[in-house]
């Protein structure tokens, strides 16, 4: 299980999940992929943009390349 808040939004965003999932898979146990991931930032609203989708769920960063991969 994957929960990305950001600035106190539930939000969907595959590239964090993707750079997490990277990070956490050196430690996990072979042939196990449970875990739980609890995420949450806060990022000065002018450097995210959240009218990506209607739901509102899906988030862009300004520099996203920084931090992701």
């Amino acid at each position: 299980m994957f929960i990305i808040f950001i600035n106190n939004r539930l939000v969907e965003h595959e590239r964090i999940k993707k750079t997490v999932e990277n990070a956490y898979y050196s430690y996990q146990p072979k042939g196990s992929s449970t875990y739980f991931v609890y995420f949450s930032l806060h990022v000065r609203p002018d450097l995210i943009d959240v009218n990506v989708h209607p739901t509102k769920k899906t988030v862009i960063f300004e520099n996203e390349d920084d931090f992701c991969d």
